[in-house]
């Protein structure tokens, strides 16, 4: 048998030289004119085949394009650098490509253009599901036939361009057909860019209109292919020789039947074809005939090896992860992303059409040779350049990364996208090629999911081995046990690096007035900087203890005091984890950057203080050095890091931002001193419970404003020598007004609550700083600070009102409350249209819709407080003023604005770190007032009096509470571990439920009431003497309110 093997390779080797010296001798002589009209129609006929190609290269680039879109990545949950489900939304193409390349064999069954046509409709189908998937498993799903069907296409058209060109030109035409791949990149990417440059704000039209397009090529291969002629080999396998004589002559002779050329190819075909086989369903098992000899193994150890070589040459990688490669490299505007991926992709397709000629002319192997010594110089070198703009924030380095990324991607299109359609179906004989192509495909697909899906696993693992071992070589950790890796964890952070462990949260005494500061002892600052000590403490409390204070009414005291008495601890014991519950690393670029982009996103449209563009060039490039700069820098990151969801990061560079914002910066300072102050005042001490530390720092900050002039409207310059030192000069003015602005607001929100002096924040008859101004039309963010601005004037005049010691009056009261209702009906649509407004805009627009809310339940819950202590000396024989009067409607008004207040957060809160922390403070505040209402109608319908609330008023109080604590479980997985309000709505809820019936301590849950995360058996009598009762009331209720 062997012998026999041996002896049909030679005279197969044989029979092919003889071919090809006639058929060098007929084209010498006979050459078919390449401009006739049989080959006019090869080339139209093969341009529409073309379009197969198209097809699969606009896929390839439209995931990688809607990857960098935020919306996608948004609606599908996706974090901005990948996770295993991005891996998978792209590898499930590969595993498509594995299947869709088993059925292969059916091209040699029913035909070429069947399986092609087949192929085109299955991929408008699984387009269809793609675009209209409403959840991440339906979008992987049409994915899976998109490429399923893709593949069937794209195997069949390349074998049926091969057999239908003439063998002179079939280098060329079939070679072009890859370059097509690259017209379907530039339309993807093209479609993408314009899309969401034009569609982003609205919806999600930006990333589900092109994946309709997706239908364009394959739709218009189906209305065609099946008016073409089939494979010549294809015809001659079946018996049809007529018909294939015919096309031959058609297509290669231009329609001369007599041509020597016909007779040479028909003749060649027969002795290749084995007509008495007939293709059937146990041909997809019957692979015999790619190992039935020595040459067949041979040639499919090549079609296998250059399918293999052809995936992990790094272009996969490039194409398919560029915009993250981009990002690492310091490119982090969506819109450069965009159009550096259409840049790419149209040199690849040049390139691509000159290695589809040069293949003909240069030769094969020698053009393989020289592209792959290319792609290995060039991946080298982007991959050098990298590592020194990530490890030394080199720009010349991020530069030349991306030149040589284009680099590569020109010399693999020159010299692997023509051949690997050409290449798999030459190297085999006519009866193997459909079964070759097919395994060409399978080891694609199977090539490309490794490729694909591995790497972004393997990418998150090193990025998590980073995280934890900072500066460790992986093959030092690989020697060490498990013992020594907790140890080398353990160790000490330094400010350079290292493992931060911070103490747990630990309980105070009192659930009111909490030691709620979790980071306050954990000795990461100076004495100053951490609470004190309980009995020491005089004024620091926590925001919620303040609330607790002014809001809990006599009739809750009084029931609270006839709770079954409990015990507690007297003090906090814990277990710590060698590993800490959460640790931060020494941070590296690739982390910084999504911190600085969460900071952007979430809450630079709040207090739109800094120029972004400015920002992240002077970051990226780490020029700046000066301790103002540094500590700007390291708040943005400390605020950017809870946004986005870390647990202690911002611990890093909180401790990093303390030691460049000290006193001397206070003398020397500058705007980026203040803007660091502005956000350590406004937001990062808040969050970490020291409202009062930053009272003082935004105290500190306005000092530091007047004395830096921006108070005052900077002077209008018209002696500019250039429009571009104009335009840098007028964004200067506006970050000086936007920075005024911003600190004006962050200390008017945190302090309408303490019931403290104005202390001339805005003064008219002095101050004259204009409103922000937009920079370009589309600069929302100066419109959100304008508003936020005039609410703020209001605001201002209600803590003035409040921080006098004498009642508020109702005409003042109702006054302010339509103040504020003007102001509110008079926004700009883009921060009240809850559909199509910027995602940006929707945090800013939350934030003021909550402290409106919250603004206009200042006003009015004193006079349901005032309500309360009447309703307490009515029991005691004094006379109840009648609800109808003024202060009963504003009693009512407050009634209603808690609702409303309470309705809008549980339906437009986002889940996100910042703005939970917001909504549920907002929520907190707003449960008060139904608590008290339920409370004072409970205690009423105890007294000899009528009741003075209805029953169904009561169940309304019931179901918003209940929607409340709906809200806060949902909140609960964005919630900070020291967040107890829902803990204290829910007993306090169960307190005032229990009031007409028994006063047993009610338990949270069946198994018990894990008041503030303790069991029953830990509780204690909670000290409700801190809480105002009887008399004490009517002595704090005017300034506190």
């Amino acid at each position: 048998m062997a012998e026999t093997g041996k002896e049909g390779n030679v005279k197969e080797i044989e029979t092919m030289e003889e071919s090809t010296e006639t058929y060098a001798r007929i084209m010498a002589a006979h050459k078919p004119n390449p401009l006739g009209p049989g080959y006019i129609k090869l080339y139209m006929l093969s341009a529409v085949i073309f379009l197969c190609s198209t097809m699969n290269g606009f896929d390839s680039s439209l995931m990688g394009s809607i990857n960098a879109l935020p919306n996608y990545a948004e609606y599908f949950d996706l974090p901005e650098h990948g996770n295993a489900s991005t891996g998978i939304v792209f590898a499930i193409f590969q595993i498509g490509q594995m299947c869709g390349a088993l059925f292969i064999w059916m091209t040699d069954w029913y035909g070429r253009t069947w399986h092609i046509f087949f192929g085109c409709l299955g991929v408008c189908i699984g387009t269809i599901i793609t675009s209209l998937a409403t959840s991440l498993p339906m979008f992987i799903a049409g994915r899976f036939l998109l490429s399923f069907f893709a593949t069937c296409a794209h195997t069949a058209a390349p074998l049926y361009l091969v057999e239908m060109a003439p063998p002179k030109y079939r280098g060329t035409i079939a070679g072009m057909y890859n370059t097509f791949y690259n017209v379907g990149s530039v339309f993807a990417t093209s479609a993408v860019y314009a899309c969401h440059k034009y569609l982003a704000n609205h919806g999600n039209l930006d990333w589900r209109l092109p994946l309709w397009l997706q239908m364009v090529c394959p739709g218009l291969v189906c209305l065609v292919v099946k008016f073409y002629p089939e494979s010549p080999r294809w015809l001659v396998s079946k018996d049809r020789h007529d018909e294939a004589k015919a096309i031959i002559a058609s297509y290669h002779t231009n329609g001369d039947a007599d041509h020597p050329l016909v007779a040479l190819q028909m003749r060649e075909m027969l002795a290749t074809v084995d007509p008495e086989h007939q293709a059937s369903w146990k041909d997809l098992v019957d692979l015999r005939v790619l190992v039935e000899s020595r040459s067949s193994r041979y040639r499919l150890m090549l079609n296998i090896a250059f399918s293999w070589f052809g995936q992990f040459s790094g272009n996969n990688i490039v194409s398919y992860y560029l915009p993250i490669m981009l990002t690492g490299i310091g490119i982090t505007s969506t819109n450069t992303k965009l159009v550096l991926n259409i840049v790419y992709a149209v040199v690849g397709w040049v390139s691509s059409i000159i290695g589809s000629r040069l293949h003909d002319v240069v030769g094969r192997r020698k053009m393989l040779l020289t592209t792959t010594a290319g792609m290995t110089i060039c991946l080298a070198i982007v991959a050098a350049c990298a590592a020194g703009y990530t490890e030394y924030g080199n720009k010349t380095a991020s530069t030349v990364s991306i030149v040589f990324i284009f680099m590569f991607g020109a010399i693999f299109a020159c010299g692997f996208t023509p051949m690997q359609p050409i290449y798999p179906a030459e190297v085999v004989s006519n009866k193997m090629r459909a079964k070759a192509m097919g395994t060409f495909k399978l080891t694609a697909g199977a090539a490309g999911f490794l490729n694909t899906a591995l790497e972004s696993v393997i990418r998150r693992q090193a990025g998590v081995l980073q995280l934890l071992f900072p500066g460790s070589n992986l093959d030092d950790l690989a020697k060490k046990d498990r013992s020594e890796l907790i140890q080398l964890l353990s160790q000490d952070s330094s400010p350079t690096g290292g493992i931060l462990e911070p103490e747990p949260p630990c309980l105070a005494s009192s659930p009111a007035v909490s030691n709620s500061n979790q980071l306050g002892d954990s000795n990461d600052g100076p004495e100053s900087d951490r609470e004190d000590p309980e009995e020491d403490r005089h004024w620091d409390e926590p925001e919620i203890g303040i609330a607790a204070r002014i809001w809990v009414s006599v009739p809750i005291v009084e029931a609270s005091k006839l709770w079954s008495e409990v015990q507690q601890a007297d003090n906090c014991t814990f277990v710590l984890n060698p590993l800490g519950s959460a640790m931060a690393s020494a941070p590296d670029s690739l982390r910084e950057m999504r911190y600085i982009d969460f900071y952007f996103e979430h809450i630079h449209a709040i207090t739109p203080f800094l120029h972004e563009a400015s920002f992240r060039a002077a970051f990226a490039s780490r020029d700046q050095q000066t301790p103002a700069w540094l500590g700007l820098i390291n708040m943005v990151l400390a605020v950017g890091s809870i946004a986005s969801g870390s647990e202690n990061a911002h611990i890093y560079y909180y401790n990093q931002s303390r030691s460049f914002l000290d006193l001397d910066s206070l003398a020397s300072g500058n705007l980026e001193a203040l803007q660091a102050l502005c956000l350590l005042g406004g937001y990062y001490l808040h969050y970490r419970n020291s409202p009062n530390m930053a009272y003082a720092i935004l105290g500190a900050a306005q000092r530091l404003a007047i004395a830096l002039g921006l108070h005052r409207e900077s002077p209008v310059r018209t002696d500019h020598q250039t429009p571009e030192m104009a335009q840098r000069y007028a964004i200067k003015i506006e970050i000086r007004r936007r920075t005024w602005w911003s600190l004006y607001c962050l200390d008017t929100w945190a302090s309408m609550t303490l019931g403290r002096p104005t202390c001339g924040r805005w003064d008219s008859s002095t101050m004259n700083t204009s409103l922000p101004e937009p920079l370009d039309p589309s600069d929302y963010l100066a419109t959100s600070l304008r508003c936020s601005a005039e609410f703020c004037h209001i605001g201002n005049r209600v803590q003035h009102c409040f921080a006098q010691s004498t009642q508020i009056s109702i005409r003042v009261a109702q006054a302010l409350d339509h103040d504020l209702q003007e102001w509110y009906e008079s926004l700009d649509p883009v921060l009240k249209d809850t559909m199509s407004a910027p995602p940006r805009i929707t945090v800013a627009r939350e934030f003021l819709r909550n402290r409106y809310h919250n603004c206009r339940l200042i006003l009015s819950r004193c006079f349901l407080l005032y309500m309360a202590y009447e309703n307490s000396k009515t029991r005691h024989g004094h006379h109840q003023r009648p609800r109808e009067s003024e202060e009963g409607k504003m009693a009512h008004l407050c009634r209603s604005i808690a609702a409303e207040a309470i309705d809008a957060i549980a339906l437009h809160w986002v889940p996100n770190r910042i703005q939970v922390w917001n909504a549920a403070w907002y929520l907190f505040q707003a449960c008060m007032v139904p608590l008290l209402c339920i409370a004072m109608a409970t205690s009423s319908s105890s007294s000899s009096e009528m009741a003075v609330d209805s029953e169904s008023d009561v169940m309304f109080w019931y179901s918003s509470l209940n929607k409340a604590l709906e809200v806060f479980a949902d909140m609960k997985p964005w919630m900070r571990a020291s967040d107890h309000a829902p803990n204290i709505i829910q007993v306090l809820v169960q307190a005032v439920s229990q009031r007409s019936t028994t006063f047993d301590t009610p338990s949270s849950t069946g198994g018990g009431s894990h008041l503030f995360g303790f069991p029953d058996e830990l509780l204690t009598e909670m000290d409700w003497s801190l809480f105002p009762s009887g008399e004490d009331m009517f002595q704090i209720q005017y300034p506190l309110t």
